[in-house]
């Protein structure tokens, strides 16, 4: 044998959790002990019945209670559909079998034990190969217990406090063979040790204990990695001696694993992690999100690049081209299975084999969750997809997500060299000298005991299902944290929960020698002694705080805000910037030049910066003005090349304008199901409606004759790429307009261009579909103050495009009402609202971006990005600084008239 190494004989420790098996593992490998066996009772059970068995956990319970039939249940099946039921009846069961009791036995009394007796022989016949109940492998380990000399050797029970009934014959058959020792959490065990098991009270110890009360629970979980820094950094503590505990970690844990990343201090959850913390959970969880709330496109997206991202997608998923997500259009909701066909039609290019795996991947989702585990095998590998089964082995397929959610994984940093952030049973199965317990309130330490859901006390009668309840394993469990720590104990209890209710303390809090006197309470802002986090030490040093460059400019805009003069803060910014000048010198459109009019820091914010409102393609219940507005031009564009290729509109009747509308209508309706977000099905045939109504009034609005016109509608200019030869157009798409003067580049798109035969005079008609068009104040420049540029814009284009034009008259139509708006001196109108987008462009350039009005308007998309108070307060601090800075601009677009005329250009 290798010098140095001491064989000993076989010995067997039994530990209470899995915190507890990996330190006994630990150790036992840094004392080179080399014939320990470490276990748990269910293990040392199943290996002393027979090879290949082990006992059946709650997992195999829940599927077999899961695959009963329906028959078998009884009265039980009435409430076999609920949530929870499968969890509910594994825990009766389990805890029967634990207890040690023949269901069986039991039948002939009737009503629920007859039902659970038939319940208990279906799971045992569906239970998975090698898992068996804990009633019958502890019955064959007694029958093999002669053998333990050979297979266990002297067992030992390390800080096992609780011994189910159904272990206390095979400890006892054990004891005639080997040595049986058993080490609990108190000197006194709950039920004394069996026959033939020498008891061994722990080690007592009188750590410094004491009491503080904080806040509420998240504050507990900051004041525990501050006392926990402190004990490292200043005492020199190892994280190995050191443990915060709560009665249950499920109230705590988001807050302590959260926090311990900011702290960035190794911390074990002996309670493993969420599963969905990590890539393969969020994997799994993304399909889940996908098959149970249905097909849309932003869905199906997460799912694939999550598990791409995550190593967890499978082959097909895996080869997908780079440019896949191409093949879903960026506003399109997908949100029925025939609209992801539609979309994912083969197009006879490179992309076709990445169309078809599309396609089966919503033909899969679109099956639902009763074809979940197909779904998961299919389209998920790894450990996502295991995760995957053990969540619909924890639960049905719709609760999936919940199912995910409860599901953790052991956690890949051991316990040896990091703090343990465990429940207070694991950590009295393997204590720590450092200890700080959380949630000694009344509501949480110790919990209430609840009924059993399918044997409540009045069916139970004299029969013992539970030894003991949570409420005596809480109180057994503080006791014994208490008493093994041999350095010190912080009590901390929180004063309100998270909804501000106030919590009491802890009765268990009577029993320890520190008076209610002797409390700390800690203020959730204090200035800590020894901060944990990055963010927690600034707290601490106000002075390095205010020396930190990211925290003085927040102060300064702070204290901008309240000024009246306009500052950086509020957008002003230094002559000729380069970015706001690479904003100016692009194409501009309508929407462009009306920003730089009206709202200088919008145009800045979208243009400059590129900002954009997210939008939710799967909430609408109604087209917003943007896409009613969208909708309205494709229908009057494609009725009216129906018109035009059959005798032209200007010839055409109401019935064949309306019989194109509808035409119009279905078809691009059609398309907007694929590409854009549509309302449900009710609301949305009556946004078509109303669509069908507006378009037909529009084209049926008496104008004035244009001999031999002809009509053109959605005409580009300025635009680029290749142009539709199927569309006819008066000029070539790509030729560009400069406005006079050395003006900018301007590009658009016209909704209507009616030509007169002679190619003499046009008509631009600009179409509206706001509901209710107001009266707009009557200006010098009939721009609305800029509000309406499109129909100026557009003129000049077209003269400037068709310079034999002799006439061009420049119109509004709100088919919401019928009413026709025609501009007044178009000349005049040009050359003012010319000279406004000159004053606007050099008023940028000087760097005075600041809010306009139109800013302020509650239909901005950026209006998040502007002070709360914006239309009060913060509007009206900056008012004056705000006008000054667009005086030369606002001078032009709101100067009265010189003699007021009506909408229809002639004199009031």
């Amino acid at each position: 044998r290798p010098e140095g190494l001491e064989f000993r004989m076989r010995r067997t420790r039994v530990v209470a959790s899995r915190l507890a098996h990996r330190v006994a593992v630990h150790r036992a490998a840094n004392d080179r002990d080399h014939g320990l066996h470490v276990t748990t009772l269910a293990g040392l059970a199943a290996r002393l019945a027979e090879p290949f068995v082990r006992v059946a956990d709650a997992v195999d319970v829940r599927r077999a209670v899961a695959q009963v039939p329906e028959r078998t249940l009884g009265e039980l099946a009435r409430i076999a559909e609920l949530p929870g039921f499968d969890r509910a009846a594994a825990g009766t069961l389990l805890a029967a079998w634990d207890a040690g009791l023949d269901l069986n036995a039991r039948a002939d009394r009737g009503g629920r034990w007859r039902e659970l007796a038939d319940l208990d022989a279906a799971v045992r016949d569906a239970l998975p190969a090698g898992a068996r109940p804990l009633t019958e492998i502890t019955e064959r380990a007694i029958r093999n217990a002669r053998h333990a000399p050979t297979v266990t050797g002297p067992v030992h029970l390390h800080r096992v406090d609780h011994l189910p009934p159904a272990f206390r014959p095979l400890l006892h058959a054990l004891s005639d063979y080997v040595s049986v020792r058993w080490a609990s959490w108190s000197p006194e065990p709950p039920h004394g040790p069996p026959d033939g098991v020498a008891h061994e009270p722990p080690a007592v110890h009188a750590p410094e204990l004491a009491r503080v009360s904080c806040a509420d629970p998240r504050h507990e979980a900051v004041e525990a990695f501050r006392w926990a820094r402190r004990l490292i950094a200043e005492r020199g503590v190892p994280p190995s001696d050191v443990a915060i505990v709560a009665a249950h970690v499920g109230p705590y844990d988001e807050a302590v694993l959260s926090l311990a990343e900011d702290a960035e201090l190794p911390l074990h959850a002996a309670d493993g992690r969420p599963a969905v913390a990590g890539p393969d959970g969020q994997a799994a969880a993304a399909l889940a999100d996908l098959i149970l709330r249905g097909l849309s496109r932003a869905r199906a997206l997460r799912f694939v690049r999550t598990a791409r991202k995550a190593g967890a997608a499978s082959r097909s998923l895996r080869d997908l081209p780079h440019a896949w997500a191409r093949l879903l259009h960026d506003e399109a909701p997908l949100a029925t299975l025939n609209r992801w066909r539609r979309a994912l039609e083969d197009a006879g290019d490179d992309l076709d084999a990445a169309r078809t795996a599309l396609r089966a991947l919503g033909e899969d989702v679109a099956r639902g969750p009763d074809h979940a585990r197909a779904s998961g095998e299919r389209w998920l590998t790894g450990r996502a997809r295991r995760l995957w089964r053990r969540a619909l082995d924890e639960g049905p397929a719709a609760a999936l997500d919940a199912s995910l959610e409860r599901i953790r994984t052991p956690d890949r940093l051991y316990p040896a060299g990091a703090i343990v952030w465990a429940s207070a049973a694991d950590l009295a199965a393997a204590p720590r000298p450092y200890v700080r317990m959380l949630g000694l309130a009344s509501r949480s330490w110790p919990r209430p005991a609840r009924e059993d859901p399918l044997l409540p006390r009045h069916v139970l009668g004299d029969v013992v299902l539970h030894d003991r309840t949570v409420t005596t394993h809480d109180r057994r469990a503080f006791h014994a944290v208490l008493a093994a720590a041999g350095a010190e104990v912080v009590l901390s209890r929180p004063r309100r929960d998270e909804e501000a209710r106030a919590f009491a303390a802890s009765p268990l809090l009577r029993d320890v020698p520190v008076p209610d006197d002797d409390e700390r309470p800690l203020a959730p802002r204090r200035l800590p002694e020894h901060a944990f986090s990055d963010a927690d030490r600034r707290l601490a040093r106000p002075d390095e705080a205010n020396h930190d460059p990211h925290a003085r400019a927040a102060r300064e805009a702070w204290s901008a805000r309240l000024r009246n003069e306009a500052t950086p803060h509020d957008g002003i910014v230094r002559p000729d910037h380069p970015v706001v000048t690479a904003a100016l010198d692009r194409t501009h459109s309508a929407t462009s030049l009306r920003k730089a009019l009206r709202d200088p820091l919008g145009f800045v914010w979208t243009y400059a910066l590129g900002w954009r409102e997210l939008r939710d393609p799967e909430r609408t219940l109604q087209l917003d003005p943007a896409d009613r507005g969208a909708l309205l031009h494709d229908v009057l564009r494609s009725a009216v090349a129906d018109l035009e290729a059959n005798g032209g509109l200007a010839a055409a009747g109401r019935d064949a304008i309306d019989r194109a509308v509808r035409d119009a209508v279905r078809r691009e309706a059609d398309a907007w199901t694929v590409r854009r977000p549509v309302p449900p099905g009710l609301l949305w045939n009556a946004a078509l409606a109303e669509i069908a109504d507006l378009a037909s009034t529009a084209l049926a609005l008496p104008l004035p004759d244009l001999d031999d016109s002809r009509t053109y509608v959605e005409v580009p200019f300025g635009t680029s790429g290749p142009p539709d030869p199927a569309v006819p157009l008066p000029w070539p798409a790509d030729v560009g307009v400069r406005l006079p003067n050395d003006g900018p580049r301007i590009a658009g798109r016209i909704d209507r261009l009616d030509l007169s035969g002679d190619g003499r005079a046009a008509r631009v008609i600009d179409y509206k579909s706001t509901r209710n068009p107001g009266k707009p104040k009557l200006r010098a420049l009939d721009v609305d103050e800029g509000r309406e540029l499109q129909r100026c814009l557009y003129a000049f284009a077209v003269r400037d495009l068709l310079p034999g034009l002799t006439t061009v008259e420049a119109t509004l139509v709100f088919p919401s009402n019928g009413e026709v708006r025609t501009l007044h001196d178009p000349d005049g109108t040009l050359g003012g609202l010319n000279e406004a987008i000159h004053r606007a462009m050099d008023s940028l350039r000087a760097g005075n971006t600041v809010p306009g009005p139109d800013a302020l308007e509650d239909w901005n998309d950026l209006r998040l990005a502007l002070p709360a108070d914006r239309t009060r307060g913060y509007a009206a601090r900056k008012d004056r600084a705000f006008a000054r800075a667009r005086a030369g601009v606002a001078d032009l677009l709101e100067a009265p008239p010189h003699e007021a005329p009506t909408h229809d250009g002639e004199p009031a």
